[in-house]
């Protein structure tokens, strides 16, 4: 499988530029935690990518599940940190999500800042 992936027109760009790629098109998905899984998914060299760019986990989203916050911060190695912040978060997300939960959310990145 992987051997027929590499053929693929798109697998045969630099890391780099897919790498560039993948940061503009988390710029237009309205979860970013979603959008890594889905890039990730879809090739065994996007999953190496995905992984490996720094600056693809450096955003800070409330989004992401409180659990997954120590792998973002672990898997940005050091590159400053960007909080993207949803002013127009629907209710129902804004009534799942409780201020002692922005408590807990806050607790886990301020440390990294």
């Amino acid at each position: 499988m992987r051997e027929r992936n590499s053929r693929v027109a798109i697998d045969q760009l630099p890391t780099e530029l897919l790498a560039i790629i993948f940061h503009a098109s988390l710029e237009a998905v309205e979860n970013r935690f979603k959008g890594l899984h889905t890039l990730a998914s879809v090739a065994w060299l996007w999953q190496n990518i995905v992984r490996g760019t720094p600056g693809l986990w450096a955003v800070i989203d409330r989004r992401i599940p409180t659990e997954q916050l120590p792998v973002f911060i672990q898997r940005s190695k050091g590159a400053p940190l960007r909080f993207a912040i949803d002013e127009k978060a629907s209710p129902e997300y804004l009534s799942r999500n409780s201020p002692r939960d922005d408590a807990a959310f806050l607790d886990m990145v301020l440390p990294e800042i």
